[in-house]
């Protein structure tokens, strides 16, 4: 344990500012450790009140008893329990997507090679399924695959005009020059050497792994099949498993290429680079949030056959117990559920009022078998 407290560094300007990371791992914990440690106080935007932190009356900050379990993600927050923050900066943490409501707060998009960041993902949830199963399961908000999914979320962040872009690859080859490159973007004057020093070797990954070992017994495992949350953290890891997932990398660079290139990763191919992120299920009301301008990164024109194949998704889903599906958290699948019931309702109003008795499974064969052999059956699309 740290024998030593943090002391916040100058500075006089009252400052929001926001980091934004997809769901897919892209090591932005790192940077948000070494802030806590230099006393740049970081607020999870999905922390109860008042917040990620409590201010007690001796005037130190304390962890909110109801986010023990980031403990698990940030290593500092267990070595040391009580903090004093700089009062004139306020960092925000968030997973959310940038919706007409987004406070215009300056942002930081940390990202990550899809590559590496999707098959972190997937080694995380540890599905019953195979790396390509995985990639093309549906996501439980967007109904999306998760290589659309995650290129939808960067490109929406991306037009957002007050967006830095801050690269995991870059953090791991240069730590010091891009934390400092960061801190004097947020006007953190640099700190005092030891304590900058000692913020970046508290943030590695291995200390992480050390520190998740020896308090997952105090706060529990962060997913329910025990994997562990701190991997292995490695930048470019995917080239060393090409010829294994070749298939599958080859995919998420044919859906992302352009992206990969206005980010400045590596392509292996001469994949023909993909349209608009195809949406069917636009109709749902996760949509009805994004900004205008967002929506146009879509193709908004729905078939039959995508309907199809989301309703017979959601039918093996359901036979299954979603084991097969890349899902793994108990609230997941619950998510799932909800929303292809809100799908369905949306999609097939008539066949849906007629029938709320009947059970899920009943209700999506009927869908399926309307569909499927072309009797008519009163569907709902937006205009595109």
């Amino acid at each position: 344990m740290f024998k030593w407290m943090f002391k916040p560094c100058g500075g006089d300007a009252r400052r929001k500012v926001k980091i934004v990371s997809p769901k897919a791992p892209s090591g932005a914990s790192w940077l948000i450790n070494a802030l806590i440690c230099l006393g740049i106080r970081v607020s999870r935007s999905s922390s109860p009140s008042p917040g990620t932190f409590i201010k007690g009356e001796d005037g130190f900050y304390r962890l909110h008893e109801a986010e023990a379990n980031l403990k698990l993600h940030f290593p500092v927050l267990a070595e040391v329990e009580r903090f004093t923050f700089r009062e004139d900066l306020i960092v925000e943490w968030t997973h959310d997507w940038v919706t007409e409501e987004s406070p215009s707060a300056e942002a930081f998009l940390f990202v990550r090679d899809p590559r590496d960041a999707l098959y972190s993902l997937y080694r995380r949830r540890n599905p019953e399924v195979n790396f390509n199963e995985f990639i093309h399961s549906l996501d439980y908000v967007t109904l999306l695959n998760q290589v659309d999914n995650w290129r939808f979320f960067i490109e929406s962040w991306m037009l957002n005009g007050n967006v830095s872009i801050l690269r995991f690859e870059d953090f791991k080859e240069s730590p010091e020059l891009n934390l400092m490159k960061f801190l004097s973007k947020i006007g953190v004057k640099r700190p005092q050497e030891e304590n900058l020093r000692r913020a970046i070797e508290s943030s590695y990954v291995e200390n992480a792994r050390k520190v998740e070992e020896k308090h997952k017994e105090e706060v529990g495992t962060y997913f329910e099949s025990g994997a562990p949350l701190n991997r292995k953290g490695k930048p470019f890891e995917w080239k060393g498993r090409f010829k294994e997932y070749a298939s599958e990398y080859r995919f998420i660079e044919g859906k992302c290429k352009t992206l990969l290139a206005a980010l400045k990763y590596e392509l292996t191919s001469e994949t023909k680079a993909q349209g608009n992120v195809y949406c069917p299920a636009s109709h749902l009301p996760f949509y009805q949030s994004i900004p205008k301008k967002n929506m146009d990164l879509l193709n908004l024109n729905p078939g039959l056959n995508s309907q199809i194949q989301i309703l017979k998704y959601y039918e093996d889903f359901i036979r299954s117990g979603g084991k097969k599906f890349g899902y793994y958290q108990s609230w997941e699948l619950e998510a799932f559920e909800k929303t292809m019931m809100k799908y369905v309702e949306s999609v097939f109003p008539e066949l849906y009022s007629m029938n709320k008795g009947r059970l899920p499974i009943d209700l999506i064969t009927m869908a399926i078998n309307s569909l499927s052999h072309n009797k008519t059956i009163k569907m709902n699309f937006p205009a595109p």
